[in-house]
């Protein structure tokens, strides 16, 4: 079964506490609930508390867009909680066959005007772009989105940046001794190809 549900942050912390499942942030104190948790639920979030897989994603929009999204994989299964403010949770759980399209989902958003954007791939010192040196459409991006995939086997990393036409990939290499960055044009759809294989890589 594939479903998703809104619901309060107090009350998947009532369900997560009275199945025992561990969450991502330390919630406080509740009475447990006493009600008959339906089987689908209960079942999402056994996947949750004992995956193979965690990825936990990090997007922010300039002007207000924030999203946490914690993904945890086992089996065929992937169970998520996400959270756009700090009141509503949404739980879904899905085949891992559809967890491409809803990464996809996750990371296409309408980025604000913040000026020009760079070229669609663009090579720079690392040091330059930690250090805000690498030029104005560079430092004045719109957004940025952080996943970590982390399993048995490993631990890895998918960075983008938003400009005012699309995200760039932060893609790290070292040329002649000097660390250096590619940032490369890439679309939403790229998201769940690269978590994927990283979970591959990672379970």
């Amino acid at each position: 079964m594939n479903s998703v549900l809104t619901m309060p942050r107090t009350t998947l912390e009532a369900l997560a506490d009275a199945t025992r499942t561990p969450l991502p942030w330390r919630p406080p104190q509740r009475p447990v609930t006493r009600e008959p948790i339906p089987p689908p639920l209960t079942d999402a979030l056994a996947t949750f508390g004992s995956p193979e897989v965690i990825v936990d994603l990090d997007l922010v929009v300039r002007g207000g867009g924030q999203l946490c999204s914690w993904h945890r994989l086992r089996g065929a299964r992937v169970t998520a909680v996400s959270a756009a403010d700090d009141a509503t949770l949404a739980l879904a759980w899905f085949d891992a066959a559809r967890w491409p399209g809803a990464l996809a989902q996750a990371a296409t958003v309408e980025a604000p005007d913040v000026g020009p954007p760079p070229p669609a791939t663009v090579d720079v010192a690392f040091d330059a772009l930690v250090a805000g040196r690498a030029g104005a459409r560079l430092r004045d991006s719109a957004g940025r989105l952080r996943v970590t995939v982390a399993g048995r086997r490993g631990v890895g990393w998918v960075s983008w940046v938003l400009f005012t036409d699309g995200w760039r990939e932060l893609t790290p290499y070292v040329e002649r001794g000097v660390p250096m960055v590619r940032l490369r044009s890439v679309p939403p759809e790229r998201l769940g190809e690269r978590v994927v294989r990283l979970a591959a890589g990672a379970r």
